[in-house]
């Protein structure tokens, strides 16, 4: 009896001996493993920071993240290409010994396969002279238009040589299986191209011709005070002249007259000026472009027929001043144009012209002329009697004044174009359709210059209301 009690007894207690033991040796293993994982982050024995030799990363060296993942660190910019050309600088260095065209054709023909390697769209007029700095004698100006570059040398003799640079598409649609994939290769070209003898290209942009598709526009000085334009259309690899295609504009635009034009979609902006006649010390005549105030603007539009010529509307805000001023001047309600005025003492001005309870000419015609965007705007009126009377507009506080008022001789110019500017009349019927504000009690006005007030079912700035 108590050999099998004892018996029990000794099977009671065996089992808690057994679980300790268990858990003794999980928590020596587990110490083990934490003791082997803090050896490992311990970094090896190196050289000491003073002899230590840095080395420029590779391309496959990584690091390791917050999680523990690899990431690849970025490797150093490349150094951009070198530009240098050893055939360029020889053909340089024979146009400098021997000037001419053929020594500079050869220039021209080394010059071109640099810009047709890959990446040569990038390449500027200045990156080219820092690497080839004989090319800096040369003066190479670069146009750009819509992906193509006019390469031109307006300081070289041989001015109306230039390059054409531009980029081709080819798109092919391959079968992959059941779908459709669409192959896009990119062609990078240069082409040599003559203008006539005197002309330096200075713009360039795109217009779309009928039956000739999308042209190429370059427009330049030709020369004895006229301008020069020409239209190209790729084709066969090539860009090719259209023979003739401006021969339709109206003559006054292009001869006798200096200026620039500009591009708006297929249409001609000529922001002009008539030359006129003068002498140089040997006394020979010479033309000279007017003075800056006498350049005007003329938007022409390619049609069916040819060209027509579109009047320029000046800018409904600045204009609606200049409308509310003479017509209070017209009024002689003087006092009601102050504070349209930056200078009080500039109301007296249309009286020497017999303006003051004088309503104007119905010829009289609007010419908004060019002058630098950061001076405001500057409108001309014309037929107006003896003198024309010209109005500086400038914003104060956000609300245009006006800034000067000048009288000055008719222009021979503007008489002869007179029909392609809209006539004052018909814009003033489409600004505010009330009296003058009447003075305050202070002086100023309650009105608000800013807005404009259109009649029901009229349009401001079309070219049938003001022709």
């Amino acid at each position: 009896m108590d050999d099998s009690i004892s018996g029990v007894q000794h099977l009671k207690f065996r089992p808690p001996i057994l679980v300790l033991a268990c858990l003794l040796l999980s928590g020596l293993s587990a110490l083990a493993k934490e003791d082997s994982r803090l050896i490992s982050a311990v970094p090896a024995a190196g050289p000491s920071p003073k002899t230590a030799v840095t080395q420029p990363p590779s391309a496959n060296d990584s690091t390791a993240n917050s999680t523990g993942e690899a990431v690849p660190t970025e490797a150093a910019p490349a150094a951009p290409p070198s530009l240098y050309s050893a055939a360029l600088e020889q053909a340089l260095h024979g146009y400098r010994a021997a000037p001419g065209e053929l020594s500079f054709t050869r220039v021209l023909e080394t010059l071109r396969p640099l810009l047709s390697q890959p990446g040569a769209m990038r390449y500027s007029a200045a990156s080219l002279v820092k690497d080839n700095p004989l090319l800096g004698e040369l003066k190479p100006r670069v146009i750009e238009s819509s992906g193509t570059r006019i390469w031109t040398f307006p300081r070289a003799p041989e001015r109306n040589q230039i390059l054409l640079q531009w980029i081709e598409k080819k798109e092919q649609v391959i079968q992959v299986g059941r779908r459709k994939r669409v192959d896009v290769k990119v062609f990078l070209h240069a082409q040599n191209f003559s203008l006539p003898a005197n002309v330096s290209a200075r713009e360039a942009g795109f217009m779309v011709m009928k039956d000739e598709g999308r042209a190429l526009v370059l427009s330049g000085d030709g020369g004895n005070g006229a301008l020069w334009l020409s239209a190209l259309r790729a084709q066969d690899g090539g860009w090719h002249e259209v023979p003739g295609y401006f021969d339709a504009l109206p003559s006054f635009l292009i001869k006798n007259v200096s200026g620039h034009i500009g591009f708006r979609g297929s249409d001609l902006i000529f922001n002009i000026a008539r030359m006129v006649e003068s002498t140089d010390a040997s006394g020979n005549k010479i033309l000279l472009p007017e003075a800056e105030s006498a350049t005007y603007k003329f938007w022409v539009k390619p049609t069916d027929a040819g060209f027509a010529i579109v009047p320029s509307i000046p800018d409904p805000e600045g204009f609606s001043t200049v409308v509310q001023f003479l017509t209070a001047v017209q009024q002689g309600r003087t006092d009601s144009t102050r504070p349209m005025l930056s200078d009080p003492r500039l109301a007296s001005i249309p009286k020497y012209l017999g303006l003051h309870g004088h309503p104007l000419d119905s010829a009289a015609r609007v010419v908004q002329m060019v002058v630098p965007p950061a001076r405001g705007q500057r409108y001309r009126l014309t037929n107006i009697g003896k003198d024309d009377l010209i109005f500086d507009i400038a914003k104060v506080k956000g609300a245009p004044l006006v800034k000067a008022i000048f009288i000055a001789p008719p222009d021979p110019f503007l008489q002869e174009t007179a029909r392609y500017f809209p006539l004052y009349s018909r814009l003033a019927e489409g600004d505010k359709e009330k009296e003058p504000p009447a003075p305050a009690a202070d002086g100023g006005s309650e009105s608000n210059r800013k807005t404009t007030k259109v009649r029901p079912g009229h349009r401001v700035g079309t070219a049938s209301d003001v022709l």
